[in-house]
């Protein structure tokens, strides 16, 4: 069995504790360090956007008909 490590500093982590931290772009890292200072490729506004897009569609009301 191979032992988890951080993908920046390579410190063993502890699956049963919570010192790691997997971001979405699928990688490990230290909880207290590393989890926010690394150059991420995933594209959170993207995912954001299309989240909204398919949980608030676009509502538009009826046209006024004039008598």
């Amino acid at each position: 069995m191979t032992k988890i490590r951080c993908k920046i500093c390579q410190k063993k982590l502890n699956s049963l504790l919570s010192d790691l931290y997997t971001c979405r772009c699928e990688e490990i890292y230290c909880r207290d360090k590393h989890m926010s200072n690394h150059n991420c490729p995933y594209n959170y506004h993207k995912d954001n956007r299309e989240k909204l897009e398919k949980d608030m569609p676009i509502i538009t009301a009826q046209k006024i008909v004039k008598i």
